[in-house]
């Protein structure tokens, strides 16, 4: 069975290093404005998801809008006081 699957794989392997590499071109370099603290940021919760092996059930999330930055933090509980730990730690 290895030797069949290397057999059928061998011609893709062989066609892949010779394929023409079709690659675009880089995108320019554009200047980011100067963010000296988060100005804009969506936060959300989603869950309850189906709990894992270490009892955690939802995910805290925060996007920073100018930059694009996420931030995704697993809970076990959704108290203010978590909520409030986990933000404090993504902000500072």
């Amino acid at each position: 069975m290895t030797e069949d699957v290397r057999n059928y794989t061998r011609p893709c392997h062989l066609r892949q290093m010779k394929a023409h590499v079709w690659r675009d071109k880089p995108a320019p370099f554009q200047r980011m404005p100067l963010i000296e603290r988060i100005q804009r940021a969506v936060i959300d919760l989603v869950g309850p998801l189906p709990v894992t092996k270490d009892r955690y059930e939802y995910i805290l999330t925060m996007v920073d809008i100018p930059t694009g930055w996420a931030e995704a933090t697993s809970l076990r509980k959704t108290t203010a006081d978590k909520i409030a730990e986990v933000l404090f730690d993504i902000f500072t």
